[in-house]
């Protein structure tokens, strides 16, 4: 499995710079102040691209799995804000091995050995069995698939708004104290299941915010190579979270960026990025 550290290139849908051009223009300069390379999908109808392309297996193979969540289909509105994976695909020259797995590429989490996925992948796939359909899964992302309960308050039911890999045996993730009991008790178990130690991380988010919003949650992060670009929300959190960044990635460059506006549409720099090994 392709981890965040060994890309060297992202992938951002043209809507991201035609709907919000300041932000786009400033994560794509830090970018390209490390010399990371970059370019804009074309073919697309909403600026979460991470949903909608391949997963990256290995150099040469992606997995392009069904895109079809239930969060565009409630209204005509969300209905015209659906990718279709294979034009995309086709409009930029990627080549993608498709299934027909209904899942968001936000909702895979990854390191070498292991992904980490949300239960929403059953509520999605409702036709497989359960153990069949991770079977299949590992059998297509050649690694161990690890299954966590989605976030109560989390309308995408994504990975990715929750945690993500620091090493084989520690993520990093939102802090969980003020969870649902019941949930909470869920959620550890998989860790201990699964050898894995939590790192907290402040979350800003509350549910006086709407339900789509993901402002506050740091961890949804762009990690490409031996950078990473946090989301800036708060002066004092921030540093915090700066501090804990560079003190857990010594050999990582770390850089934030405001993203207020694009936070409120929902999502953050891990949803509006596609970044991969090329």
């Amino acid at each position: 499995m392709i981890t965040d550290d060994q890309t060297n290139f992202v992938w951002f849908s043209q809507l991201l710079q035609d709907l919000f051009p300041v932000e786009s223009l400033k994560i794509t300069s830090i970018l390209k102040s490390f010399g990371i390379q970059h370019d804009f999908l074309k073919a697309t109808n909403d600026i979460w691209c991470r949903d909608y392309m391949p997963v990256q297996v290995s150099q040469d193979k992606f997995i392009q799995f069904k895109y079809n969540p239930w969060y565009l289909n409630d209204t005509p509105k969300n209905k015209k804000l659906k990718s279709n994976p294979r034009k995309v695909n086709q409009a930029n020259n990627i080549q993608a091995v498709y299934k027909n797995i209904n899942l968001d590429g936000g909702n895979v989490v990854r390191w070498h050995n292991k992904v980490i996925i949300t239960d929403r992948i059953f509520e999605e796939n409702p036709q497989y069995d359960r153990t069949k359909l991770l079977s299949i899964l590992e059998n297509l992302l050649m690694t161990k698939v690890i299954i966590v309960p989605k976030s109560p308050d989390d309308v995408y039911g994504h990975a990715d708004g929750m945690l993500r890999f620091l090493d084989e045996n520690n993520v990093i993730g939102n802090d969980i104290r003020y969870e649902d009991k019941n949930w909470q008790m869920a959620f550890k178990k998989v860790h201990r299941e699964n050898n894995l130690e939590m790192i907290p991380l402040p979350c800003l988010w509350k549910k006086s915010l709407p339900p789509e919003s993901a402002w506050g949650i740091y961890v949804n992060y762009l990690h490409v190579g031996k950078l990473i670009i946090l989301p800036a929300f708060n002066p004092k959190k921030d540093k915090f979270v700066f501090n804990k960044f560079t003190t857990n990635f010594p050999s990582s460059t770390i850089r934030m960026v405001e993203m207020d506006a694009i936070a409120h549409n929902g999502g953050l720099l891990n949803c509006i990025s596609w970044n991969i090994i090329r």
